[in-house]
């Protein structure tokens, strides 16, 4: 689900400066610096990812992005009543449209065109309460693409770029009626309730409908340059070659 916006500051910050940066270059970095997460093929899925701007996808791509988040998020927003009026689809395309919106999509492989999306990401490289962070707007998945780990490879993914760029932690808001993806987060990301959850700095005697998750991210490595351009150094690997998260 997406985040309740805090106040803007007119002047950006060294911080807001550097996580601006990333942000503007993180979809032409990642998959230089982590290419065997290019592909992900296990559990009966054969699926290509790719990283871009909001405004470089096309709008059928948008669309299926808009489509796959409404057919699983509009209940738990309606429940919510989110904003005092619940699901709403003129916010959420403007929010998915947003200059600053990153997204981390997962295609069926497809020999022609663009294969269907099985999954994506939106994120942004930002600051949230004075620190570096990876904010997940939204983590979904088709029902076909579910259980099968592929989201968990996609944050994985985001996990060690985010350090890469010297982020200090990851964040999401998650709707408490949504078990799954509060479960998620938690036992297989380990992610905790973030000191500025709701339930933790507001009104002990309010009922609230969501709580704000983060999990704090290990001091980055280096980027290094090589003669073919970035390349990450010392990432962990785990069993196919796949990278893994600190932790995990």
């Amino acid at each position: 689900m997406g985040k309740k916006d805090g106040k803007k500051v007119a002047k950006k910050s060294p911080l807001e400066q550097q996580a601006e940066e990333a942000n503007s270059i993180v979809c032409g970095s990642i998959f230089k610096l982590f290419p065997v997460f290019q592909s992900y093929t296990r559990n009966g899925l054969d699926a290509v990812l790719q990283c871009s701007a909001g405004k470089e996808l096309s709008k059928d791509t948008m669309q299926q992005l808009f489509a796959l988040t409404k057919s699983n998020m509009k209940t738990h927003y309606d429940a919510a009543k989110w904003d005092e009026k619940g699901w709403n689809d003129k916010d959420k395309m403007n929010e998915m449209t947003e200059p600053d919106a990153r997204y981390l999509i997962a295609r069926a492989a497809s020999s022609e065109g663009e294969g269907e999306v099985l999954g994506f990401i939106h994120f942004r490289l930002c600051v949230e309460f004075e620190v570096f962070t990876c904010y997940i707007y939204e983590l979904q998945t088709t029902e076909a693409a579910r259980g099968k780990g592929l989201g968990k490879f996609m944050m994985q993914l985001l996990e060690l770029v985010s350090r890469k760029f010297g982020a200090a932690q990851m964040m999401c808001t998650c709707f408490k009626s949504n078990t799954g993806a509060m479960s998620f987060y938690k036992s297989k990301l380990s992610y905790v309730m973030d000191e500025n959850s709701p339930d933790k700095c507001w009104d002990p005697t309010e009922m609230y409908t969501y709580e704000i998750l983060s999990k704090k991210l290990p001091p980055p490595q280096p980027i290094q340059k090589t003669e073919s351009g970035l390349a990450a150094s010392a990432v962990p690997v785990g069993p196919g070659g796949v990278g893994v998260v600190q932790g995990e």
